[in-house]
């Protein structure tokens, strides 16, 4: 039995992978998130998971959450192997590198799944989500700052960014850790722009990460989508629903939200789609954030990032 753990990142059709892909492939029991009415097959996985990733260590018990979790498996069949996805895992604000630690305690033999995406869009993908929840977000590392502008999300980040979610999309370090934890040819580090330009050799590499044999149906599977963050017009829409006159008039009862809804678009989406005010200055100082790392990036992945427009 395998144990495939597939990290993060948020923004990287993770919820779209984890609704229509990973329980679907054959073979294989997937103990992921689930987005439906349950969320996970118990509570007690659920709360499980959640101690790894957000527990203190004075808390945390090794040995309780071992136990659920692999008394989980268990349950599943001894010939199947397992997919456990949560992007949480690299997004979260506790320590990244205790997550990890914690991982490699209980699956010391897991190989990792991690998916990065070019971080201007990243942003812009994870503004436009948290404008559609009100700038709500159980996830402290997507934001709390004030989500009136682009901008303004930017700027207000940079107080703390270690526990922001500027902080997380620093991609080098956190593989790095995975590496040097599972060893180098456990980890996999797939390409979200992949996925968006040449998604049949995505669905390939997603498969020989999985070690199976590719299936032409698994290129239909990658391609559907959920979650989508709302742009354009949409996005204008839940704009108006964060204003203080919106409520103040008595408008939150008007069903913005299901206005909004009617312009969802289902294709895949980059930045110059978005319609997001951003100012030069602010593009140009997200770039600059991340050109070295970007650079680590590209030595690690062997890969010319340029192409995909990340920053260098």
């Amino acid at each position: 039995m395998n144990i495939f753990l597939h990290v993060g990142y948020p923004k990287c059709a993770s919820t779209s992978l984890e609704t229509f892909f990973f329980p679907k492939v054959k073979g294989f029991y997937y103990m992921g998130r689930r987005y439906g009415e349950n969320a996970f097959s118990t509570l007690e996985l659920e709360n499980a998971l959640e101690k790894i990733y957000s527990q203190d260590s004075t808390d945390f018990s090794f040995k309780s959450v071992e136990t659920v979790l692999k008394d989980d498996i268990a349950k599943s069949g001894k010939n199947k192997n397992v997919i456990l996805s949560l992007e949480a895992f690299t997004s979260n604000v506790v320590d990244r590198g205790l997550i990890a630690t914690r991982l490699k305690s209980i699956f010391p033999d897991a190989k990792i799944l991690i998916i990065v995406r070019e971080q201007v869009d990243s942003l812009l993908s994870m503004y436009s989500y948290l404008v559609a929840e009100k700038g709500r977000s159980v996830n402290l590392s997507y934001g709390r700052p004030s989500v009136r502008d682009f901008d303004t999300w930017i700027e207000e980040q940079e107080i703390y960014p270690y526990r922001s979610y500027i902080g997380t999309l620093k991609y080098s370090n956190i593989i790095q850790y995975y590496q040097d934890i599972f060893g180098e040819s456990n980890v996999t580090v797939l390409m979200y722009e992949e996925l968006l330009n040449t998604p049949e050799v995505f669905a390939k590499k997603i498969s020989n990460y999985l070690e199976i044999e590719y299936d032409s149906k698994f290129l239909e599977l990658v391609l559907k989508r959920t979650n989508i963050s709302p742009r354009g017009l949409r996005l204008y829409f839940y704009k108006i629903k964060n204003t203080a006159v919106y409520n103040f008039f008595g408008l939150k009862y008007v069903p913005i939200g299901r206005i909004a809804r009617l312009f969802k678009f289902s294709k895949i989406t980059t930045k110059k789609k978005r319609n997001i005010d951003i100012s030069k200055e602010s593009l140009q100082k997200i770039k600059n954030i991340y050109r070295k790392d970007n650079l680590k990036l590209e030595s690690i992945l062997k890969i010319n990032l340029s192409k995909y427009g990340y920053s260098k």
